[in-house]
């Protein structure tokens, strides 16, 4: 009978999972949790995003959108700005990030959105876990985002409007 080493035995398997890895056909995801959370594909990084329950779109307040030219004067004067629903589409810039969640920003002024104690706003790109959102898609082609950081998703309802809340995914949270 042939007697095969451990240390060889570990190492056969190992090559083996990396090869089978590599080649597509297996794969293991990060947690349950993480498995339905993905992405925006690579391909669009320019969006608008439309509520499902408001039929509004993601956006800048009126103050932004009237005030855009002046921030190359004064680069401070969106700081905790809130973003807002609005009636017409704005335009997004969705970076990716290696963990598989995104940055968003506004198009027009490079803010990010950032969730923090501060609360929802517009602020700096930092590249912290505030300005950090997984994607969840949901079987009817909507998306929505949950904050890395806080954990909470971006809500649009009409008593509120834009805002952060504990997610539910319920057509308030769901964009399109």
């Amino acid at each position: 009978m042939m007697r095969i080493k451990w240390k060889t035995f570990i190492h056969g398997v190992t090559t083996a999972i990396v090869a089978l890895m590599v080649m597509g056909i297996i794969a293991f995801p990060a947690s349950a949790e993480q498995s339905e959370e993905t992405s925006i594909q690579a391909s669009a990084s320019i969006q608008t995003f439309k509520n499902q329950w408001t039929g509004k779109y993601m956006g800048s307040n009126p103050l932004i959108r009237n005030n855009m030219e002046q921030s190359a004067i004064n680069p401070n004067m969106f700081v905790n700005i809130k973003p807002a629903s609005i009636n017409s589409p704005e335009k997004w810039r969705v970076e990716h990030w290696r963990d598989g969640t995104v940055e968003l920003r506004h198009y027009s002024i490079n803010y990010a959105l950032d969730d923090s104690a501060h609360g929802f706003r517009f602020y700096p790109r930092n590249k912290s876990q505030y300005q950090s959102w997984w994607v969840v898609r949901h079987s009817d082609g909507t998306i929505s985002f949950r904050n890395q950081k806080t954990g909470r998703c971006i809500d649009d309802t009409t008593q509120y409007g834009l805002r952060t809340a504990p997610c539910n995914y319920l057509a308030y949270q769901r964009f399109y």
